[in-house]
C-alpha cells in the first residue's frame, strides 16, 4: 500500500517537472505567427460565466475554476490588436449566459470582424438565446443532427387571487399609482390594463432587439426575419436551406474545411493567453494534479474489481 502511494507521488512530481518545461517552451512560441497559412484562436464557452474573478478551490478539493466574463472580453480585444491572429473559432456547450452578456459578446465579435478577422462558430444546437449570440459570427456551422429552436418570445404571469380565496385568504393592498402593479398577482385574477401594457412593452422590446440582431448578423431585412421566426423551429438542414446557418457538418469536417480554405495550413491556438473556457488540465496547478490523481485512483480501483 505504501509502495503504491509512493509511486503516485513520484509520478505527480515528474509530471510537474516535465509539463512545466513544456509550458515554458509553449510560452516561448506564443504570439508567433506561422510562416504561412492562418492562425485562429479557439474559444470554448461552457457552463456558468462569472462576472467577477473567482478563486480556485483549495488544491485538496480539486475542481475547475469558473470562466470569468471579463477575461473573455479581454481576449477578444487582444485578438483585435494581435497581428499574428487571423480570427477565432468559437464553440459553445451548455453555456449559461444572460442577455446583457450576449450583447457584450456580440459587440466583441463585431469588433473582431471590423478588424478584418473571421469569427467562425460551431454549435450542436441553438435556441433563441444562442442564435441571438451566434448570428453575429462570420460563418456559423451546425452539426447534421442539430436543431435551431427559433420560435420568438413569449411570457406569462400567474395570478393567485382565486387560489387564496379557496384557502380563505384575502390579500389587501393599497395601490399608489396606475402602473404600480407589483402585488396584482395576489389581488387580481388578471393584469390591469397598465400592467398588461408594461408587460407587452417589455416582451415586444426584447423581440424587436432579437429581430434586429438577426437582421444585422445574417444580412436579411426585418420582414424576412419575422417570416423565418414564424416558420421555426428548424432542423440543421432546414436552417441551412433558409440561410440561417452557413454550413452543416461535424466539427472535425468544419475545421478541415477552414484549413482547406486557408491554403492547407492552419494553426489553432487552444491556449491563447491561458484563459480559455474549458480546456485540458494545467498540470502545473495542484488542483488539476489532484483531479488527475483521483481519476487514476478510480481507474485503478475499477480495474482491480474487474479482475
Amino acid at each position: 500500500m505504501f509502495f503504491e502511494s509512493s509511486r503516485w507521488v513520484v509520478f505527480l512530481i515528474a509530471s510537474v517537472v516535465f509539463l512545466s518545461a513544456a509550458n515554458v517552451d509553449a510560452a516561448k512560441t506564443s504570439g508567433k505567427k506561422a510562416t504561412s497559412g492562418r492562425r485562429l484562436v479557439h474559444i470554448h464557452l461552457s457552463g456558468k460565466i462569472s462576472e467577477s474573478p473567482v478563486e480556485k478551490p483549495p488544491f485538496l478539493l480539486g475542481g475547475e475554476t469558473p470562466l470569468v466574463f471579463r477575461d473573455v472580453l479581454n481576449k477578444f480585444q487582444k485578438m483585435v490588436d494581435d497581428k499574428s491572429v487571423d480570427g477565432c473559432i468559437l464553440t459553445i456547450d451548455a453555456l449559461e449566459i444572460g442577455l446583457a452578456q450576449i450583447g457584450e459578446l456580440r459587440e466583441a465579435m463585431n469588433k473582431l470582424k471590423k478588424a478584418k478577422k473571421d469569427v467562425y462558430a460551431h454549435v450542436d444546437a441553438m435556441d433563441n438565446k444562442f442564435y441571438w449570440l451566434l448570428s453575429a459570427s462570420s460563418h456559423l456551422n451546425m452539426t447534421p443532427e442539430g436543431y435551431l429552436w427559433l420560435t420568438g418570445f413569449n411570457g406569462e404571469i400567474m395570478f393567485f387571487k382565486d387560489l387564496l380565496g379557496k384557502l380563505g385568504i384575502r390579500f389587501e393592498v393599497v395601490q399608489m399609482g396606475e402602473y404600480k402593479s407589483a402585488m396584482e398577482q395576489f389581488s387580481r385574477n388578471g393584469p390591469s390594463p397598465a400592467a398588461a401594457e408594461n408587460f407587452n412593452s417589455l416582451i415586444g422590446g426584447l423581440y424587436d432587439s432579437f429581430q434586429k440582431a438577426i437582421s444585422e448578423g445574417r444580412g436579411v431585412d426585418l420582414k424576412k426575419v419575422t417570416e423565418l421566426i414564424d416558420n421555426g423551429p428548424y432542423s440543421a438542414n432546414a436552417a441551412l436551406k433558409s440561410n440561417l446557418v452557413d454550413s452543416v457538418m461535424f466539427l472535425e469536417d468544419f475545421v478541415a474545411q477552414i484549413k482547406k480554405d486557408s491554403g492547407g495550413v492552419l494553426t489553432i491556438d487552444n491556449h491563447y493567453d491561458g484563459n480559455d473556457g474549458e480546456k485540458g488540465p494545467d498540470f502545473t496547478d495542484f488542483s488539476s494534479l489532484m483531479t488527475l490523481f483521483t481519476r487514476k485512483s478510480n481507474a485503478s480501483r475499477t480495474k482491480k474489481k474487474s479482475v
